[in-house]
């Protein structure tokens, strides 16, 4: 068979799959080629192939696809992490130090007035109050057991004192320790990211 013949055989395989539609939609499907495939492999790798033609087999070696690993420099300055986890436990930009994070008691401002650090974009979510906790727990726990130990006061004693302790240093230390978790995530570029 010559190459003409077998261009012909494919398109009447073609038109004869598409249903014997007309000429045009046989060749306005013929258009889509080539195209390109990806292929899965077992070791979680993906293949590139390009396929020029859907009923005969492409005899092309497969390319390697790799991902985009570049991590552009970011415009803002990146301080270390004490300097930045410092700067955020006082309410101020980790990365330039003037600007506030905070807009009220929680909320993290979208951007620094002042260096346009996209502080939003980082989501400390349940880290802070992770922190809190333990630190709070390990601040109260010596003074509950050591209270216990000496005078055995009343359950009531121990309600009246810890209760109202536990809440006014969880609250207390809230806001430092997520301006400070805010502070570390910056710094380890960990910024949601708006690309995909």
């Amino acid at each position: 068979m010559t190459g003409h013949e077998q261009a012909e055989h494919q398109d009447q395989n073609l038109h004869d799959f598409l249903g014997g539609g007309s000429q045009r939609a046989t060749m306005n499907a013929r258009e889509t080629y080539p195209r390109t495939r990806l292929i899965p492999t077992l070791t979680g790798s993906i293949y590139i192939k390009t396929v020029t033609d859907p009923f005969m087999p492409d005899n092309l070696p497969p390319e390697r696809w790799q991902p985009n690993r570049t991590v552009s420099a970011p415009v803002w300055s990146v301080p270390s992490v004490s300097i930045g986890m410092w700067r955020g436990a006082r309410g101020l930009c980790p990365a330039c130090g003037i600007g506030h994070v905070f807009d009220g008691y929680l909320t993290v401002v979208p951007e620094c007035a002042h260096c346009h650090a996209p502080l939003g974009d980082i989501r400390a979510d349940d880290a802070p109050p992770y922190f809190t906790i333990f630190i709070v727990g390990h601040v109260m726990f010596p003074m509950i057991f050591a209270l216990e130990t000496l005078v055995h006061p009343e359950l009531w004693v121990h309600a009246a004192i810890w209760l109202p302790m536990c809440v006014v240093l969880s609250m207390g230390l809230l806001r430092p320790v997520k301006g400070a978790t805010l502070g570390l995530m910056l710094r380890l570029g960990l910024i949601k990211d708006h690309g995909g």
